[in-house]
């Protein structure tokens, strides 16, 4: 088999000398959490082969997998682990054609042990091969892989997303020029797909949409799901949503799935996850006090006020504090997660930096006093809190 695969072998022999590391890399919002991309997989081996399929040997009931095996054609990384002409054993629920060549990733334990075969295509050895170098900067890499989004190879397309999901949301803004605007439109309007993707698409359409894409993306979220669908990557639609319209478009959003209280709960965490996203990546687009004013909305919502009190503690919201106190009387808030998130909050609040000892700010006080108060008429609650929770105080102060 002929190797146009310089790159990808000089990617494993980098795997080798350690040049490159991977575990820093903070994953883009949306993006459901890092995906070892094809570059990782390599980065992980310790052999990496080409691979012809020849048969599923037969198993016994008790196993739960099957177990293929292959012809090696060609050692790209390992040849002391395994070497050309060598018949090897690799256990995969894959659907497998009998005399495809597979490219095989393998990882030494007690035993070499061979991932899930990917198939060799035409299409994903060009794909690898014009792949930029591991060490380019990641805006380079991207504008190499936003090219293969969504690509009739599904090898192609979840490798092409995956390096999406594993780069910076600045990595992403950066190349805001180069995404695929048009293409971006027509996948958020398949509701069918994409599911997992739609997300990180509609954050993608905030970043180079332009006004007429407000209305294309406020249309979905103002859709009303059905009767207990969940709506996945509705939060990534909304930031997207908040980029493009600022404080004008929260304030619908507000309107649309803040202020409801039959709004079924999904949408209105979904609202929550994309002003979470406006507070950590927007950059002023809009106001940290006008981000604070619309998750104080959320108190009003007893299943999800826990988790907006500990957003309003992290966020240094005292504002509320004595409104949040109240609601530890309040019937429909008794229970154990909400009293602990209570907590919390006060503990936060009540910590003063050494330089404001002298004379603590108005909250503090107060929040200590809370804080003694629960210590007395709740002290299994206190004990459980302050056994796994310590307040930080860098990040205590007034709310800026």
């Amino acid at each position: 088999m002929s190797t146009p695969w310089t790159t990808f072998t000089a990617i494993a022999l980098l795997a080798v000398s350690q040049m490159l590391g991977v575990a820093d890399v903070m994953a883009c919002p949306f993006c459901g959490g890092p995906q070892l991309t094809l570059k990782e997989r390599a980065i992980e081996s310790d052999a990496i082969g080409f691979a012809t399929f020849l048969r599923t040997e037969s198993t016994s009931a008790s196993d739960t997998n099957d177990h293929a095996l292959f012809k090696v054609d060609q050692v790209l990384l390992g040849m002391r682990y395994v070497k050309s002409g060598a018949i090897i054993r690799v256990d995969t629920r894959e659907s497998l054609a009998k005399g495809q060549t597979y490219l095989l990733f393998g990882a030494k334990r007690t035993r070499l042990s061979w991932g899930d075969p990917i198939p060799a295509t035409k299409a994903v050895c060009d794909y690898l091969q014009d792949a930029p170098g591991v060490r380019e900067p990641t805006p380079i890499r991207l504008k190499y892989y936003v090219q293969f989004l969504e690509h009739a190879d599904e090898t192609i397309a979840v490798d092409a997303f995956s390096e999406f999901g594993n780069a910076r949301y600045d990595d992403i803004a950066a190349i805001a020029t180069d995404l695929p605007k048009e293409r971006l439109r027509g996948w958020l309007s398949d509701e069918g797909n994409l599911l997992n993707r739609r997300g990180v698409y509609g954050m993608m359409l905030g970043l180079c949409g332009d006004t007429s894409d407000e209305e294309r993306l406020a249309a979905i979220i103002r859709h009303s799901p059905m009767k207990d669908q969940i709506r996945v990557g509705i939060d990534g639609i909304m930031g997207g949503y908040l980029l493009l319209t600022g404080d004008a478009g929260l304030s619908k959003l507000e309107d649309w799935k803040l202020k409801d209280r039959n709004e079924p709960f999904t949408e209105t965490y979904g609202a929550l996850q994309a002003v979470r996203f406006m507070w950590t990546y927007g950059k002023g687009r809009i106001s940290k006090p006008r981000l604070r004013q619309s998750v104080r909305l959320l108190l009003e919502r007893p299943e999800l006020a826990d988790m907006v009190i500990a957003d309003l503690a992290r966020w240094r919201d005292w504002s509320v504090q004595e409104r949040i106190v109240k609601l530890m009387d309040d019937p429909r808030y008794d229970n154990k997660i909400f009293h602990r998130a209570v907590a919390r909050y006060l503990l936060v609040a009540s910590t003063v930096p050494a330089e404001m000892q002298h004379k603590p700010p108005k909250h503090a006080v107060a929040a200590k006093i809370a804080v003694d108060r629960l210590r007395a008429e709740q002290p299994d609650l206190m004990r459980q809190v302050e056994r796994f929770y310590r307040p930080r105080v860098h990040d205590q102060g007034a709310t800026p």
